[in-house]
Parts: C-alpha cells; sequence; structure tokens
C-alpha cells in the first residue's frame, strides 16, 4: 500500500509539471490575438486618417484652384464698370483649374486628380440676371462709398445750373465738342462685324412705354425709391455711362451713352433725335391735358377759334389749335432742358411759357424761361424714361457700351459672351468625386 501511493504522488506531480509546461503558451497565443487585433485596428484607423486627410487634401486644393480661376479677371471690366469677370469657355474652363490642381497633385504619389469637368452655364456676364447682380452689387459697393450718394437718386434732379454740360446746343443738333481729341462731334457706329456681335444685336427703338412714364412723372417727387435695385439701377447707368448733359470727359465710342441705352440708335445725333421725340411726347400728352382742364385757357383757345372759324366747325379748331399750343409749350420744355432748367409735369399758370398769340413766332432755336424750382431737368427726365425702358433692353444695350469701349481702347477681341462671373466644376481625385460652385 505504501509503495501504491509513492506511484500515484508521483503520477500526479508529473501531471502538474507538464500543465506548467503547457500554460505559458496558452498565454503567449492568446497575447498574440490581443496583439493582432490591436495592430488591425492600428491599422484601420491609419488608413482612415489617410482617406479622411485624402478628402480634406483634395478638397482644399480644387478649391483653390477654383478661386485661382476667378483671379484671373479682366482689369479693364473692372476698372472702367466696376465689374469681376474672367474670360473662357467650358473646355477652357477646365484646363485652367486641372493645370492649377495639377501643381499640387503632381508632387503627391498617393493622390492623383482624374478628371476635371467645368461650365459656365447660367453664370455668362451676357445672361441679363447675371449681369444685373453683378452691377446692383457693384452699386451697393459704390453707395458705402460714397461714390454714389443717396441725394443723387428720386425724381428732384438738382443739378439745374444753365452751364449743365454740352446741352446748349438747338433742340436736335448734335452736340458741340469732340468726345475724344481729333474725332467727329457726331460719332456712328457702321462697322457691321462689330454691330453685329453686341450683345442686343444692334436692333434700335425704344420700348415706347409712355404711359408707365407718364405715371412716374406725375410723382416726380418719389418716382424712385433710394436703395431699391430700379434705384441702384438708374444710378449706375448715370454713374458709368455719358450722356448729353453731363459733360464729362470721358474716352468712349459715345458720348450719348445713356441715350443709347434708351434708343439703341448707331448714331449720336439719331439718339438725341429719338429721346426728343419721347420728351415732346410725354410733355405734349401733359401740356394738352392742362389746356383742356384750365378754364381760362379753354376760353383763349376758343374765343380764337370763334374768330377764326365761326359756326360748327370751331370745335374741329379748337381742337387742332390745342394741340399747336401743347407742341409749342413741349418744344419749349425741351429747349429748357437742354439749357440745364428744369421743367415740372405738372404745369401751373406759373410755370406755363407759351402764350397763344406767340404760336406763330419762331422759337425753336430758343426759349422762354418762367424761372421753374420745382420739376426735373434733363437727367431727371432721363432716368425716368430708362426706368421705364424694358429691362432686359437696358441691361443688353449697358453690355453693348462696355463691348464697344473695352474693344475700342484695350482689347479688340474682347465679348462680353465670353465673360462670365463664376463657374461650376466636377472633378475625380484619389478615387473620390468633387463637386464645386465658384462665383465672384
Amino acid at each position: 500500500m505504501g509503495r501504491l501511493n509513492i506511484d500515484t504522488k508521483r503520477k500526479l506531480m508529473g501531471k502538474k509539471k507538464m500543465m506548467r509546461k503547457r500554460r505559458p503558451a496558452s498565454t503567449s497565443v492568446f497575447i498574440m490575438i490581443i496583439l493582432s487585433t490591436m495592430i488591425t485596428l492600428a491599422f484601420a484607423f491609419v488608413s482612415c486618417a489617410l482617406w479622411t486627410a485624402g478628402i480634406g487634401y483634395s478638397d482644399s486644393v480644387l478649391f483653390l484652384a477654383g478661386r485661382s480661376v476667378l483671379s484671373s479677371y479682366d482689369t479693364h471690366l473692372k476698372d472702367d464698370y466696376g465689374l469681376l469677370a474672367f474670360r473662357g469657355l467650358g473646355p477652357e474652363i477646365s484646363k485652367r483649374v486641372e493645370h492649377f490642381a495639377s501643381y499640387t497633385f503632381d508632387r503627391n504619389r498617393y493622390i492623383k486628380l482624374d478628371s476635371v469637368e467645368a461650365d459656365s452655364g447660367g453664370m455668362s456676364l451676357a445672361d441679363v440676371d447675371a449681369f444685373e447682380k453683378e452691377v446692383v452689387k457693384y452699386a451697393k459697393f459704390a453707395v458705402a462709398r460714397d461714390i454714389i450718394t443717396p441725394g443723387s437718386g428720386g425724381g428732384q434732379d438738382q443739378s439745374g445750373s444753365e452751364e449743365a454740360g454740352a446741352g446748349g446746343s438747338p433742340a436736335g443738333d448734335a452736340p458741340e465738342g469732340a468726345l475724344i481729341p481729333g474725332a467727329s462731334a457726331s460719332r456712328t457706329l457702321r462697322n457691321e462685324k462689330i454691330i453685329s456681335s453686341l450683345p442686343s444685336g444692334g436692333a434700335a427703338g425704344s420700348s415706347g412705354l409712355i404711359s408707365s412714364a407718364a405715371n412716374l412723372f406725375s410723382s416726380e417727387e418719389s418716382f424712385l425709391s433710394q436703395g431699391t435695385d430700379s434705384w441702384l439701377m438708374i444710378e449706375y447707368i448715370m454713374l458709368k455711362f455719358g450722356n448729353a448733359m453731363d459733360g464729362r470727359a470721358q474716352e468712349s465710342f459715345f458720348m450719348n451713352e445713356a441715350e443709347y441705352i434708351l434708343e439703341g440708335e448707331m448714331s449720336e445725333e439719331k439718339n438725341i433725335k429719338e429721346f426728343r421725340k419721347d420728351v415732346l411726347k410725354i410733355r405734349n400728352t401733359a401740356n394738352l391735358a392742362h389746356i383742356w382742364m384750365d378754364p381760362e385757357m379753354r376760353a383763349k383757345v376758343e374765343a380764337v377759334c370763334e374768330a377764326a372759324t365761326p359756326g360748327p366747325w370751331a370745335a374741329l379748331t379748337a381742337a387742332a389749335v390745342s394741340e399747336a399750343w401743347a407742341l409749342a409749350e413741349s418744344v419749349n420744355d425741351w429747349n429748357l432742358l437742354i439749357h440745364g432748367k428744369k421743367v415740372p409735369f405738372k404745369k401751373t399758370k406759373e410755370t406755363w411759357a407759351i402764350d397763344i398769340k406767340s404760336l406763330t413766332e419762331d422759337i425753336q432755336d430758343g426759349y422762354v424761361d418762367t424761372g421753374a424750382r420745382a420739376g426735373l431737368t434733363y437727367t431727371g427726365y432721363l432716368k425716368v424714361f430708362l426706368l421705364t425702358e424694358d429691362r432686359s433692353r437696358r441691361l443688353l444695350r449697358m453690355m453693348d457700351l462696355m463691348q464697344i469701349n473695352i474693344q475700342g481702347k484695350y482689347d479688340r477681341d474682347f465679348l462680353i459672351m465670353e465673360h462670365n462671373t463664376g463657374f461650376c466644376f466636377r472633378a475625380a481625385a484619389g478615387g473620390r468625386d468633387f463637386a464645386y460652385i465658384q462665383r465672384y
């Protein structure tokens, strides 16, 4: 029995030793499993970090490439008209973005630029909505910098001095003085290639919104509310484009640019004559209404008619005499305007200039000044007609003038339609897709 107990004890001790020898191996396996899991997680974190960093890296490079394209704006357009726009069509823009982005991607071993596709649709400067947005943006900047002052808008035009520009010429005549030294006083654009490339297509004619203009003239003091987009647009035109009365020595093809925006004629003289017709129409309508509404003036008409054609023909003669009287007053109104005077839309006994007895006198080259303090000057009438002009027509003719002037002074190949206020593009880099909208 004793011997058996000794053998049993030895066997038990041997098993314990074997278990002690096996235990370290199991621990090593367990530790290796943990370590491999941690290493796998570490690689996953690193890979995720690289992927995230790659997205941020690519996004930054592509965004800056897009901004670099915008930085190549046309300096002449900015300096002369305050508008930011760069030249380029879709494929050309794509190449520019790729050029700027590749400068960085080509130095990266891990991320490569695969493709770039750009488009300027909806942001072409020739698009009237995009163009208007840029003009209003600059006008707001000009107001903030006191380049455009709030007091310069509205119906009451304060520039009433007699020496208000080149308006001392008789009605319908071409303005005196050359626009550019050595150039003719009355310029005409005859180059068909230039005319056909104009944003407006070179189509002449005003919108003829005489009734709308009459409604605005009837509320002279507030026909434009300061700060509105309409007010900003008209003030921009007055700031950047000349007219027959502002007296600015501006190097532009046309001196009468605001009149061109209204009439669209390729001759300065024609634009002045067409604007004169518009003013005479609106003045004649208002003056004729005043004659028939004033009992004293109507009595004078009837007295003249009874003396000239008594009987049933007197009524017909009265209409003709009234029309002649209103037209004579309208011609006098125009002559007052081109001499820097003010003409109110609604006349009173004090502001009515032409007596019925002087209808036979020639006042084409002269005028009767009643010394009216209220009303609008030539510039004020321009503003009202510009406001009632068709929006698209007005914006396209503003583009015309910019294109004509820049072609004539700086770049003969300049075209509004090739310039953009922004663009959008898609790019693929490092197996990921990116999309951007870039604008000024």
